[in-house]
C-alpha cells in the first residue's frame, strides 16, 4: 500500500534502544526527531547512531531532524503548588519576582508587558488553558480566563500571532546547532520563528560550519476556524489555538473569502494590507473536502 503521509517519531527514553527503533524503522517510520530541548548530546549521538544502523540493516531511509529548543516563556513557580483557574476570573502576569497564588503569577520574559496589548490571547500550558489580556499596567498584564484549568511551576506561555521581542536563536540552541551539523543531521527545526530574519543565525553558523541543510521554521500562527455547523465549532474546542466562529452558508468561493475578510475586520484581528491564508473546501459547503488553499491580501478586490 502506497501513501504520501510521512510518520515524524520523536526518539526519547521510551524508544530509544536499538530494538525499539529498529521496530519504529521497520514499521515505516520517515523522519527521527530528536527534541534538543531535552536530553544531552550524547543521549542524542547514542539515538542516532541506532537509526543509522536501523536504517543499514532494514535497506530503508530514515532523515534525522534535530528540533532546536528555541526561546522559551514561563510561569513562575507557584508559592503552595499548583493552583486551578475558572473561567471568568482575573488572573495577572507580572515579570515582577513574585510567588505565584490564585490571582497571579511570573513570567520569565519580562518584556511580556511591552508585547501585548488588550484582547491579546495568552496560551499556557499548550493552550489547556486561555487567558485575553485586559489591561497593561507597567510590569503587570492583567487578564481574564477564558478557559480554564490547573496551572503549576514553569508551565509554558504562548502568544499566537505577537511579535515578541526575544531571539530566535538562543546560545543553547547556537551550541546545539554545531552539535548536530558536525553530527550531520539531516534536517534542522527552529523554533519561535516570527520572520524570514529570524533564519539568518542559523544560516550564518551552518555557513561557518560549511553545512548546509534544510531549515524547517515552526511558526505559531492564530488559527481561525469559521464554520456554519455548532456541532463543528464545538468539535474544534480541543484544537491547539483554535478560535472559532459561527457563520452563515454560502454558495461560492468568492462570497466565503468576502465573508472571512469581513469577520476579520469585525473582531478587529486584521488591517488593511494584511496577509491571511485561507483553507477550505471548495465548493463551500461540501462535507469532508478540504481542497482548496487561497492567500488573500486584506482589501484587495474580489472579482466575482
Amino acid at each position: 500500500m502506497s501513501r504520501r503521509a510521512k510518520i515524524v517519531c520523536t526518539l526519547g527514553p521510551a524508544t530509544s534502544s536499538p530494538g525499539q527503533i529498529m521496530a519504529l524503522v521497520t514499521a515505516g517510520l520517515d523522519v527521527a526527531r530528536l527534541n534538543m530541548s531535552h536530553g544531552d548530546h550524547d543521549a542524542h549521538r547514542a539515538v542516532y547512531d541506532a537509526v543509522r544502523a536501523a536504517c543499514d540493516a532494514s535497506g530503508r531511509s530514515v532523515g534525522v531532524l534535530a528540533d532546536l529548543q528555541g526561546p522559551k516563556i514561563r510561569l513562575g513557580r507557584f508559592a503552595a503548588g499548583p493552583v486551578t483557574l475558572a473561567a471568568g476570573q482575573e488572573f495577572t502576569i507580572t515579570g515582577e519576582d513574585v510567588p505565584g497564588d490564585q490571582g497571579e503569577a511570573s513570567v520569565s520574559y519580562p518584556g511580556l508587558a511591552g508585547d501585548v496589548r488588550p484582547e491579546t490571547r495568552l496560551l499556557v500550558d499548550d493552550g489547556r488553558v486561555v487567558l485575553e489580556v485586559t489591561a497593561v499596567q507597567g510590569p503587570r498584564v492583567r487578564t481574564r480566563v477564558l478557559v480554564g484549568g490547573r496551572v503549576s511551576d514553569h508551565k509554558g506561555l504562548n502568544l499566537p500571532g505577537v511579535r515578541v521581542s526575544v531571539p530566535a536563536l538562543t546560545s543553547k540552541d547556537a551550541d546545539d546547532l554545531r552539535w548536530a551539523l558536525g553530527l550531520r543531521a539531516d534536517m534542522i527545526a527552529l523554533s519561535f520563528v516570527q520572520g524570514p530574519e529570524d533564519a539568518e543565525p542559523a544560516r550564518k553558523i551552518m555557513d561557518e560550519m560549511g553545512v548546509r541543510l534544510p531549515l524547517i521554521a515552526k511558526i505559531e500562527i492564530p488559527l481561525l476556524a469559521f464554520t456554519t455547523e455548532s456541532a463543528t465549532r464545538s468539535q474544534l474546542a480541543l484544537t491547539w489555538g483554535a478560535e472559532t466562529f459561527l457563520v452563515p452558508p454560502v454558495a461560492h468561493t468568492d462570497d466565503m473569502v468576502r465573508q472571512v475578510e469581513a469577520a476579520l475586520r469585525g473582531i478587529g484581528r486584521c488591517a488593511e494590507g494584511d496577509v491571511v491564508v485561507i483553507v477550505a473546501g471548495s465548493p463551500p459547503g461540501t462535507p469532508g473536502r478540504t481542497n482548496a488553499l487561497r492567500v488573500h491580501r486584506i482589501g484587495d478586490a474580489i472579482e466575482s
